[in-house]
């Protein structure tokens, strides 16, 4: 699923970054965000989720730690759109939009 999300972000000339810190002495301290895009000068991280039940720690994490410098956080799924406090919830058609 990651890899048709990059090629519909692609699409738009959207260049595809990825953030990962896997700490193994702190398990707290590990996240990993699937892609980074720009928005308006914001870093606006995207986690995709393609099972029916999922988390985002990683998410939450990442806005924690680069508070200021992140934009709209996005949570491609496979259900239908909301938002939840400051999260998007597209569905993974959308992609192609972003």
């Amino acid at each position: 699923m990651e890899n048709i999300v990059a090629q519909l972000l692609q699409s738009n000339n959207r260049k595809l970054y990825f953030y990962s810190n896997l700490n193994k002495n702190n398990s707290n301290e590990s996240m990993e965000i699937d892609f980074l895009i720009k928005i308006n000068n914001k870093i606006c991280p995207i986690e995709v989720k393609s099972s029916k039940r999922y988390t985002y720690n990683s998410l939450n994490k990442f806005k924690e730690k680069f508070r200021g410098k992140v934009g709209q956080a996005i949570i491609l799924h496979t259900k239908d759109l909301r938002i939840e406090k400051d999260i998007f919830f597209l569905p993974l058609y959308m992609a192609g939009l972003l």
